[in-house]
């Protein structure tokens, strides 16, 4: 049996009660339970009580649907709008490479992100580049006018893949820089519409479209099984752990609301390290707890750290994530990877 969010209407959650409660419905257009569904509020609530989650709870013996049809917008699943290629993934960071070559000679501009990499951290720009082709990573300065037109200024991102444990890329996400922390002016963007369109579908619709995501990193699961598998949840936090600690696998979720996307497989026990942190008297830690315990389907053992344990309570309150620990205390992350491993 099938199940999506209905996303035309928010309800009233049953944990918070603030109308920011997403139901779920069937195959059908019929809701499942008032209290089957997911609140929009992640950082501040969490709820979630998914579909697969209920079913497995009440095996059907009755008909729940008694509700009222729903209409349901047609949708497209994108499962994989790329059939992951070198080619295909070398064309595009071509086209940034040379754009970053071009107003380097131009504007004197480069990637703030890598110049931190180099010039503070000290990583080898070789070194960089081999781990941002091992995470299909890319990165540009993008060039604009300024209000006057007679003065150019330069942001930098980094566009990140999201590739599955079977190699598809499942979406890209480009995030602004100001140095090595994300920039407050400007959003991250999803680029699947602008990709898929340049690709195989040209009737491709946003608005009518899912993604079906991935971890930052899943496919590296696949391509080094001998490595054990940390999950934390900032794609920036995976890439900046792997160059101090490559003889893991670092992924990472993108987002809280993207952990229930755990459709990857090995043999070793995954460790998920969440943010430091508390909401509404709980640490992030419970929360993955919570969340993970709902996922059903789960093809290996895991443990979650509590995260809160290693840090002090300004860290907890500033949300620190363990790079944030290791670009300030390096012992202590060894510490920590050596009480887990």
């Amino acid at each position: 049996m099938r199940w999506e969010f209905y996303n035309k209407e928010k309800f009233q959650c049953p944990e918070c009660l603030q109308y920011r409660f997403n139901r779920m419905v069937n195959e059908n257009g019929e809701f499942y339970p008032d209290e089957v569904g997911r609140c929009d509020r992640e950082n501040t609530c969490g709820y979630m009580y998914h579909a697969s989650e209920w079913l497995q709870d009440n095996p059907i013996s009755i008909n729940p649907f008694k509700s009222k049809k729903v209409e349901i917008a047609p949708k497209q699943i994108i499962d994989g709008y790329y059939s992951f290629s070198e080619g295909v993934l070398k064309d595009i960071r071509r086209y940034d490479k040379e754009h970053v070559d071009k107003f380097k000679s131009y504007f004197n501009y480069s990637s703030e992100f890598v110049d931190f990499l180099i010039n503070e951290l000290h990583f080898t720009e070789e070194f960089i580049e081999h781990k941002m082709n091992e995470y299909r990573m890319s990165y540009t300065t993008e060039m604009f006018d300024s209000e006057d037109c007679k003065t150019y200024h330069g942001r930098s991102c980094v566009k990140y893949f999201y590739v599955s444990y079977s190699q598809e890329i499942r979406a890209i996400e480009k995030i602004y820089y100001e140095g090595f922390k994300r920039s407050k002016y400007w959003p991250n963007e999803i680029l699947n519409k602008k990709y898929h369109c340049r690709g195989v579908n040209k009737s491709y619709d946003i608005n009518t479209t899912e993604i079906n995501w991935c971890l930052f990193g899943e496919h590296l699961i696949s391509e080094h099984p001998e490595k054990p598998v940390i999950v934390v949840e900032g794609v920036k936090t995976a890439f900046g752990m792997s160059l101090y600690y490559p003889e893991y696998n670092w992924v990472a979720t993108g987002s809280s609301n993207r952990l229930i996307h755990l459709n990857f497989k090995t043999e070793y026990k995954v460790h998920f390290i969440p943010d430091s942190g508390m909401v509404r008297d709980k640490s992030y830690t419970q929360i993955w707890k919570d969340k993970i315990q709902k996922i059903y389907g789960v093809k290996f053992e895991y443990e979650v750290l509590d995260f809160n344990e290693y840090c002090s309570s300004d860290e907890i309150k500033d949300g620190f994530d363990i790079l944030d620990v290791q670009l300030k205390e390096p012992e202590r992350v060894k510490g920590i990877l050596g009480t887990i491993f």
